[in-house]
């Protein structure tokens, strides 16, 4: 069990999570056999590739925009935008500027 974060203690999300020039960077505050909360900052640009959902995923903008294609369909994305896709679904993101998000993925 990963636990990163404290209970009881508020904070940014988009703070706990560092660019990573010209790539992306991953940072799981917590995780358990049931669900894993990953931070994700992807620099300006960059482009996570065409993946599966490795799980039921639960997305949240937390700063910047990015392009989000789930099955086919654009999504452009900005802070506050909110997404859900099944286990299984292909995406891929494209940042457009630095962009952080959150994700949910519950087992």
């Amino acid at each position: 069990m990963i636990n990163t974060i404290q209970e009881g203690v508020v904070f940014n999300l988009a703070d706990k999570v560092e660019f990573k020039e010209g790539g992306f960077r991953p940072l799981v505050i917590d995780s358990n056999d049931k669900a894993e909360h990953v931070l994700m900052a992807v620099d300006a640009g960059v482009l996570i590739p065409d993946h599966q959902a490795p799980a039921d995923l639960i997305f949240q903008a937390l700063e910047g925009e990015a392009v989000l294609q789930v099955g086919g369909i654009d999504h452009p994305v900005r802070k506050g935008d909110f997404l859900f896709m099944k286990k299984g679904t292909l995406h891929h993101l494209q940042a457009v500027t630095k962009f952080k998000f959150s994700m949910v993925r519950i087992y």
